[in-house]
């Protein structure tokens, strides 16, 4: 049986996100061969702080999957250099050393309490529909009424068969071989919680 903690701050545990930064390691660290912060066990990055938000996903008390959300209007403060607003944002501004040229995006980004991004996702196919849910379910009850993500180019097809209207923001961008698209996914008012 699949059961989601969070993303209501007051449902997630220090050791819940300490078993999504686990699956993030061997996700994207040993699977992907991404050169993130990272020990032997979790995988971390600037945006872990407590402005952010996490649903995790777990099967017979196994973390299999998970997601972080903030709002885009949110600040994350850094000791030195610029303070960080979000990832997509602030890969597009050169705040983080990501090979992300501005001209690959074909529509303009405008921070605010509605639109909230969804970063680090990781899960398999099957928790997939879950994760999704229950972040549009939190979403639309918080007031959101869009969500950005930097995902892999073949997402817009997967999401629409889901049922999500879905906005192709720039072309596709390389990293590491793959390739990305920058999204915007409206939220869905007829979605609710079961179980």
């Amino acid at each position: 049986m699949i059961s989601i903690v969070g993303p209501n701050p007051s449902e997630v545990s220090h050791q819940n996100i300490l078993d999504f930064m686990a699956i993030r390691k061997a996700e994207f660290v040993d699977r992907l061969g991404w050169d993130l912060v990272h020990t032997s066990q979790v995988e971390w990055d600037e945006y872990d702080l407590p402005n952010a938000q996490f649903i995790v996903a777990y099967e017979d008390g196994k973390c299999i999957g998970g997601a972080r959300l903030m709002r885009t209007d949110s600040i994350t403060p850094r000791r030195q250099g610029q303070d960080l607003s979000y990832m997509l944002a602030d890969f597009l501004s050169g705040a983080l050393p990501v090979d992300f040229d501005p001209a690959a995006m074909k529509a303009e980004l405008h921070p605010s309490a509605d639109l909230w991004e969804m970063t680090r996702f990781v899960g398999s196919p099957h928790i997939t529909r879950v994760i999704l849910a229950r972040a549009n379910e939190y979403l639309a009850e918080v007031g959101a009424q869009s969500v950005l993500t930097l995902s892999p180019r073949l997402m817009p097809l997967a999401l629409r068969r889901l049922g999500y209207k879905v906005s192709v923001l720039s072309k596709p961008v390389t990293f590491d071989g793959l390739e990305y698209v920058a999204l915007r996914t409206d939220i869905r008012s007829d979605m609710r919680r079961t179980g």
